[in-house]
């Protein structure tokens, strides 16, 4: 008996295999490697099977439901990441950040002499709460903003709340959930401005 005529690797006899990608390709049949937001902000579940034939787009979910979609409709040029999405930035757009809090945090510690040495400025409570920011940027669990005009990473953290200080607009203790991440090798974490902004 004949074997079956070889087929292209990513596709085995059955299609039972699709070619991974981390976005969806028109005209064709992908496996999501990634999760796929949308042009109208609907996130397609990594391992999701999307085909695209012309304007019709065909969604079938890890789960084994599946959805039908005008492709021009839900399509941004190009689709992207979840997390790497037009103007949204990853930590792998930044320099890698060693993964322990510095000595350098103490001068943004509540009651630290180490904050009165460098005439105040914000604060967080503890070494703790900086090094659950840090732990929660580098697994990629905080929203970025975007960077500072240092360079460093703006992220927002809900898990943890500094006080922001800036003396020369009258602001003395403004609660945030928004940190400058200063440093690679020696990392700290300064509380910013709550409604900071990308400039």
């Amino acid at each position: 008996m004949p074997h079956p005529i070889d087929v292209p690797n990513h596709v085995l006899v059955g299609g039972s295999k699709y070619v991974e990608s981390a976005t969806i390709q028109a005209n064709t049949t992908v496996q999501l490697s990634e999760s796929v937001r949308l042009g109208n902000g609907k996130v397609v579940p990594k391992g999701s099977i999307v085909t695209v034939s012309d304007d019709a787009m065909k969604v079938v979910y890890p789960d084994g439901t599946s959805e039908l979609a005008s492709y021009a409709k839900v399509n941004t040029s190009p689709l992207g990441l979840v997390d790497g999405a037009k103007g949204i930035l990853t930590p792998k757009d930044f320099p890698e950040v060693a993964g322990k809090i510095s000595q350098k945090q103490l001068r943004h510690i509540a009651g630290r002499p180490e904050l009165e040495a460098r005439g105040g400025g914000g604060f967080l409570n503890s070494v703790d709460d900086a090094q659950k920011v840090l732990d929660a940027y580098r697994i990629g669990q905080v929203k970025i903003l975007g960077k500072n005009a240092q360079g460093f990473p703006v992220v927002k953290f809900e898990g943890v709340t500094g006080t922001n200080v800036n003396a020369g607009v009258g602001i003395t203790g403004q609660p945030t959930n928004v940190f400058i991440i200063k440093g690679t090798k020696s990392p700290s974490i300064v509380p910013a401005n709550p409604n900071w902004t990308q400039k």
